[in-house]
């Protein structure tokens, strides 16, 4: 094939049409869901998945869906997790199949096709979506009706393999084949401290605290009592720098530290109010914002020669831990291990060993 733009021309060789891959064939009949709101729940755990560097658990790479009269969505590294419910009904029934593991790859080239493919602007017949070539043969469509129509999927599902059908395209993808954590069953429950802020206004400061907190290992500090927390880092070459953000807050006065990467992620992009839930510096911190997956992130665990507010007893803390500043790290993400003892470490800024 020859391309030529003006006086640019660039040449590209070909193959045999035979030669491509045949499309596979997922039998049955699938089931529809709003394209919308099933394409938004697998973005929302897709930036909370194992990187390419994960080889341990390739499970971790994926997102996970829980299938059946509302379904769940979940994403998790191992540090961090998302999770939230979608009111789409998608049970599996004919293929048996009740977890799909969409590996993150697959949700990405689902979402590029759904943005820029053709695909239905309104329900047709039994609920089936129309593609826009039939839109002429159909002059009953009305502006109104276009304007407030979803947009449906159908989705095939089997053991292996899964097919996302809208319009005029179809995407078929492999599903990953593991055990995937079973998130439900680590989301904590009744978390007594609870912390509400501005999401913009926790983004400025942690956005302005990121550079330092980059050079320690990226550990950034939070401290509330009353109305205000203080978000604080500290580097042997840049010094020490803080900053207070208003804030509504229930229980005892405490103090966490978290990746500061994983939190300015986290609030960017987001506006109004984000509520965080906590039960001490050595456990998982919750965090909810309307619109938003739910997110368990680990927290850091800093040696720090202050009294520490009250919080839960060290009752699992290993004796042979490093010393210092290590991040915390489990596979699961609401493990419980509890915070090294105040002591003055002999060097700032060391990190634990990496999650299994």
């Amino acid at each position: 094939a020859t391309l030529t733009v003006g006086g640019d021309r660039l040449r590209l060789p070909g193959g045999a049409a035979g030669e491509f891959p045949p499309l596979p064939e997922v039998p049955g009949d699938g089931e529809l869901v709003d394209g919308d709101r099933f394409l938004r729940a697998l973005l929302g755990a897709v930036p909370y998945t194992a990187g390419a560097k994960e080889t341990a658990r390739p499970v971790l790479q994926a997102v996970c869906v829980n299938l059946g009269a509302v379904i769940s969505v979940a994403g998790t590294d191992g540090f961090r997790m998302a999770w939230q419910d979608a009111p789409l009904r998608l049970t599996g029934e004919s293929s048996g199949v009740k977890q799909l593991l969409v590996p993150r790859n697959s949700v990405q080239a689902l979402d590029q096709l759904w943005r820029r493919a053709v695909k239905p602007p309104s329900a047709g017949p039994a609920g089936e979506g129309a593609s826009f070539s039939d839109v002429s043969l159909r002059p009953s469509l009305e502006t109104a009706r276009l304007a407030v129509a979803r947009r449906m999927m159908r989705v095939h599902v089997t053991s292996g393999a899964a097919s996302f059908h809208f319009g005029e395209a179809t995407l078929y993808t492999q599903l990953l084949q593991g055990q995937f954590p079973n998130f439900h069953q680590v989301i904590p429950e009744d978390l007594p401290n609870k912390v509400t802020f501005d999401a913009e206004a926790a983004y400025r400061v942690v956005r302005m605290l990121a550079p330092i907190a980059e050079e320690a290992s990226g550990i950034l500090r939070l401290q509330w009592e009353g109305k205000v927390m203080e978000l604080s880092a500290h580097s042997e070459k840049q010094g020490e720098a803080s900053g207070t953000v208003a804030i509504t807050a229930k229980g005892e006065p405490g103090r966490i530290a978290f990746k500061v990467g994983y939190l300015l992620e986290y609030l960017t992009g987001k506006h109004g109010l984000v509520l965080m839930e906590a039960n001490g510096p050595s456990n998982a911190a919750r965090f909810t914002h309307t619109g938003s997956a739910n997110m368990l992130l680990q927290p850091m665990f800093v040696a720090d020669t202050a009294p520490a507010p009250a919080a839960a007893p060290a009752k699992d803390w290993d004796p042979a831990a490093p010393e210092g500043e290590t991040v915390a790290g489990s596979e699961q993400p609401a493990s419980a291990t509890a915070e090294v003892p105040p002591k003055p470490p002999t060097r700032r800024g060391r990190r634990g060993a990496k999650p299994a």
